[in-house]
């Protein structure tokens, strides 16, 4: 009786260990399911830049363990294919083979917004149980931004900076020279000043009323008279006897007031000269003040 126990004793602890190792055995397997994943190289992404899209298909043992039955290119939104490659690898990860097939999409924006890859389906087969089974990744958005400037662009634009730049001065050089050429042509064109004020600010200097020296004064006066009637009329006034002087002023058009002026300070400075005798303080005040007053007269025409 004992020795029955104690024989189903044992064989019930047989089936339990087998159970054990079974359950086991399975969990190891589940190990070695497939997954797929995908991933952006970046979430933005320039206009005129492209952004990869890597898909990994990944399980634990080995490499023959899957094989890719059909795999179809991602589903895209504002975005399309501009190259694809793929890869395959191994690593040891505690003990144990882990095989990773990658395929890379190098993608291009199409226009400004968001841009999604919607979808990537792939199905594989497992080899060891011939069974098929159909994976797809999560919907994954990126950002198309402005672009951004190629090198050229920069080398363009640096150029067309320069050459603007370049430009800008040389119109400024221009419009300084024309104005510089204007205001040439204003001087030039302007009328020269009144031969009048010149005479005047002489008379000022040369003359002192309170402290006259008669002769010399009379001489100076007449002098200044005859230099104004050549500069004025252009008469050869220094060089003409006083009345072959006369009888030129009355053909220059000067008024007659002023030739009767003019006779009165050339007479009387001519007999003071040659005559020997000095002239009046008041007489050289009233010569002066009818020069100054024909001088006066002429400046304002």
């Amino acid at each position: 009786m004992c020795v029955r126990l104690v024989r189903r004793y044992a064989i019930i602890c047989y089936v339990l260990i087998a159970a054990s190792s079974l359950c086991l055995v399975a969990q190891d397997d589940t190990s070695t399911a497939i997954v797929l994943s995908s991933s952006l190289s970046q979430t933005k992404v320039p206009l005129n830049r492209t952004v990869d899209l890597k898909v990994i298909l990944t399980w634990m043992g080995d490499s023959g363990k899957y094989t890719v039955s059909n795999f179809e290119n991602p589903l895209l939104t504002n975005l399309e294919i501009a190259g694809t490659s793929t890869a395959s690898r191994t690593e040891l990860v505690k003990g144990r083979v882990q095989v990773f097939k990658e395929y890379i999409f190098t993608l291009k924006p199409k226009e400004l917004g968001m841009g999604y890859v919607d979808a990537v389906t792939v199905q594989v087969r497992n080899s060891s149980t011939d069974s098929r089974e159909d994976l797809q990744t999560q919907r994954i958005p990126v950002e198309v931004i402005d672009p951004i400037p190629e090198e050229k662009q920069k080398e363009l634009l640096l150029i067309t900076a320069l050459a603007i730049g370049v430009m800008l001065i040389g119109v400024g050089i221009l419009v300084w020279i024309l104005r510089r050429r204007e205001k040439a042509k204003q001087v030039v064109s302007a009328p020269p000043p009144p031969i009048e004020i010149a005479f005047l600010d002489e008379m000022r200097t040369c003359f002192n009323l309170d402290h006259p020296n008669l002769h010399e004064d009379f001489f100076t006066l007449s002098r200044s008279v005859r230099r104004y009637l050549a500069e004025k009329f252009s008469i050869r006034a220094l060089e003409l006897t006083t009345d072959k002087l006369f009888t030129a002023l009355e053909q220059t058009g000067m008024p007659e007031n002023q030739i009767v002026s003019i006779k009165k300070i050339l007479a009387r400075s001519d007999e003071i000269k040659f005559s020997g005798v000095d002239g009046t303080h008041e007489e050289l005040s009233q010569f002066y003040t009818l020069f100054e007053s024909i001088l006066q007269t002429n400046k304002a025409v």
